[in-house]
């Protein structure tokens, strides 16, 4: 029987900021490997398109800017991000 449910609101239990950051360094090592854009390169990149209000939308402006933008590198690129963690 379910008793309760936790959520995590203001990064008191996990902090997002750490999440967020393992997800780019995931992404920047894939764009390394695959794109040949140095790790540096990215990893700055996906910092610059957080910063500037792409929140919720960081992976999408990468993608874009590089001419990648599809369903299945979205998907692939969101399960890379998520086995980060």
């Amino acid at each position: 029987m379910l008793k309760a449910i936790i959520f995590d609101l203001d990064d008191t239990l996990y902090p997002e900021r750490e999440f967020v950051l393992s997800g780019f360094r995931a992404v920047a090592r894939w764009a390394e490997q695959n794109l040949g854009i140095t790790f540096a390169a990215a990893y700055h990149e996906l910092m610059q398109l957080l910063e500037n209000s792409a929140h919720g939308y960081t992976f999408d402006r990468f993608l874009e800017n590089h001419d990648l933008w599809s369903i299945s590198g979205t998907r692939d690129g969101a399960g890379l991000s998520r086995a980060s963690s």
